[in-house]
């Protein structure tokens, strides 16, 4: 449109011809007129992603309130192909009662942890759990102290911490109040196989994969369901029925195109970034549509 054509302006924003017929937008800084639907457009996306923007930084600020215990990849990756996959439940179970910032011990209701209460944890017997416990020891994950006559455990700060953090090292955090509830309802092996997840676990597309620091998403070489058996030492049966209750409790999702399957995280159960990110809310929308398609279909 050309700057001499006669302009009526009103608030100042938009531009009618002398016939009255609106013909964009008057910006008095510019000097001119600018066609309408590409204003209209911009100024749409410039308000979606600002709208976006908010409910990232709400997200961010519900993050940061929620206390996570700090999992370090490369002792753990090592540690669960040295304990038995029970062990690696106790761990899971453990985890969401480290006190922060008091050197890795572990508190139940206020009372530091012994093998009585673990035994009430993962639903076995004081014998059993003494057993597994023992190895924890031996491998070096748990650490003991006497507190009175009674044996008391914390956890090693080469493996987990909940406090400062050792940067570079890889690490995932793990959430225990978003965890704590969903421990609960798995059995000490299907327990056993989320905590052998978390070296596994890709930053930020949150697969599985055999390169979980890859900065490429498109390079990212995400586990199947063999290879993850494998890679733990499981049968692919024993795999699917493990896998399954960690499905049915939304901690898991799969994605298969009918002969390939690979599987990610709920972003609210471990997380890598420093931030929220728009991806992670869109992963937490599929887990959510995974959910409601399972209640609408009666499958429990």
């Amino acid at each position: 449109m050309e700057e001499k054509e006669k302009l009526v302006r009103v608030n100042e924003r938009l531009a009618y011809d002398e016939n009255g017929m609106l013909i964009g937008l008057y910006d008095p800084r510019r000097e001119g007129v600018y066609d309408k639907e590409k204003e209209y457009k911009r100024s749409f996306l410039q308000r979606d992603a600002y709208k976006r923007k908010l409910k990232r930084e709400a997200r961010n600020a519900n993050r940061r309130k929620q206390r996570f215990v700090v999992c370090y990849h490369r002792t753990i990756k090592k540690l669960i192909k040295e304990v038995p996959i029970e062990c690696l439940g106790v761990l899971a179970n453990l985890l969401p009662y480290v006190k922060y910032n008091d050197e890795g011990r572990l508190y139940y209701e206020g009372e530091p942890i012994n093998n009585k209460i673990i035994a009430k944890l993962i639903g076995k017997s004081v014998d059993r759990t003494k057993k597994l416990t023992a190895q924890l020891v031996k491998a070096g994950v748990l650490l003991t102290e006497k507190k009175g006559r009674s044996r008391v455990y914390k956890l090693s700060p080469e493996y987990h911490v909940m406090g400062e953090i050792n940067k570079n090292l890889s690490f995932t955090k793990f959430y225990r109040e978003a965890a704590k509830s969903k421990l609960k309802m798995l059995t000490i092996q299907q327990a056993g196989l989320l905590y052998a997840m978390i070296p596994y676990f890709h930053f930020s597309t949150f697969k599985l994969a055999f390169n979980p620091d890859e900065p490429d998403p498109d390079k990212v070489v995400a586990m199947t369901h063999k290879e993850l058996a494998e890679e733990f030492n499981i049968s692919t049966d024993s795999l699917t029925r493990w896998m399954k209750a960690l499905m049915d409790l939304s901690i898991v999702l799969k994605i298969s195109d009918g002969r390939v399957v690979h599987y990610k995280i709920h972003p609210d159960i471990m997380y890598r970034q420093e931030e929220d990110t728009d991806y992670a809310e869109m992963v937490r929308k599929d887990f959510r549509d995974f959910e409601e398609s399972r209640k609408r279909l009666g499958i429990e």
